[in-house]
């Protein structure tokens, strides 16, 4: 990847009982997300030590995709009528590539 990709975490922790359905409402995410443009890649990932626990990878072009992307209509209603789902606020970390 070039350094000029910008690269972030999200890390969300489900309310006890509702982690099927974060699942569910994070993998209606994926389809339009993957469709926009700049998006590099964008999987959701489970943990298997804690099954409330999930991660998106992503990897966009820029940081201007990226935050087009948290401004996009799919987010947004995501924000605020999915976050209920959450047992605390949604962790993004930004990455850098050290090893070309």
């Amino acid at each position: 990847m070039s350094q000029s990709t910008y690269i972030v975490t999200t890390k969300l922790k489900a309310k006890p009982g509702c982690e099927n359905e974060l699942q569910d409402s994070l993998q209606n995410l994926i389809s339009p997300t993957l469709k926009e443009q700049g998006c590099i890649c964008y999987t959701l990932h489970r943990s298997q030590d804690n099954s409330s626990e999930f991660l998106f990878f992503e990897t966009w072009s820029s940081l201007e995709n990226f935050q087009a992307h948290l401004d996009s209509a799919h987010v947004q209603d995501w924000l605020q009528n999915k976050s209920t789902l959450l047992s605390e606020p949604l962790e993004l970390i930004n990455w850098q590539n050290i090893v070309n």
